[in-house]
């Protein structure tokens, strides 16, 4: 791998020219094609693809062999290259919408108990009710005990989401913007109330589920971003590599 980072003073053009001038970052493979590359617009635009993620809406991985004589005076150290690859700021909008989300998908990827209760509750019921035509059409102790079993289990389950989305709601964090820096060193987290820097051995574990991913850290208490936060998805492989590699 050799490593590569030059300047560009011409503009994208197009409807992203007001994107200014930019700095690509490029990790060159062993046939000296491109197999990560970041591209810094002077704007604040940042787009990253690797062999994973080739492309988007905004452009993709440089598909043809670099030359080596032209890019000569550009070659950077891998450590250089791969402070900028980590490197990624995110503004999560912490709302109605956002807790909504942060529950639905803790019940899907961390909850061991509250993923199956409202089915459990529903089975329950039509056990009752499959009871309760094989008697005849009469309700009997076992019909009414399934049939509240599976009641209280769907109750439980949206009176305990009601309760936890109406704390939340109440506190001072809704409405708010937090905003989280990966470096990689550390992480900067910027909040409303509370400014935090952070090692990355602070987490424990990092869990990616469909609509976000979970940082867990040594207490236990889940910090969860929306992937629709992230700029680039390998900001968000680069952040689970980096935690899962450190577990």
């Amino acid at each position: 791998m050799r490593f590569f980072k030059r300047t560009f003073n011409e503009t994208r053009g197009g409807q992203f020219d007001h994107w200014g001038t930019s700095i690509f970052y490029l990790d060159i493979d062993k046939d000296g094609f491109p197999s990560r590359q970041i591209e810094k617009y002077q704007s604040g635009d940042t787009l990253k693809y690797d062999i994973y993620n080739t492309d988007n809406q905004y452009g993709g991985l440089g598909g043809q062999a670099l030359d080596f004589d032209e890019f000569k005076d550009f070659e950077i150290s891998e450590e250089e290259f791969n402070k900028e690859w980590i490197y990624t700021k995110i503004r999560q909008n912490i709302n109605k919408d956002y807790y909504e989300e942060f529950y639905s998908e803790w019940v899907k990827s961390r909850s061991t108990s509250k993923k199956w209760q409202v089915l459990i509750g529903v089975i329950g019921n039509l056990f009752s009710f499959l009871i309760f035509i094989i008697n005849g059409f009469n309700f009997s102790p076992i019909s009414v005990g399934f049939l509240a079993f599976g009641l209280i289990a769907i109750f439980e389950f949206y009176s305990s989401k009601r309760k936890w989305m109406k704390t939340r709601l109440k506190s001072k964090m809704n409405d708010t913007i937090a905003t989280f820096i990966f470096q990689h060193d550390k992480i900067v987290s910027n909040g409303p109330f509370t400014n935090s820097v952070l090692k990355w051995d602070f987490f424990t574990d990092v869990i990616e589920s469909e609509k976000g991913v979970f940082l867990i850290p040594e207490n236990g208490i889940s910090i969860y971003i929306q992937k629709e936060s992230f700029p680039n998805r390998p900001d968000i492989n680069n952040i689970i590599n980096k935690i899962k590699n450190r577990c």
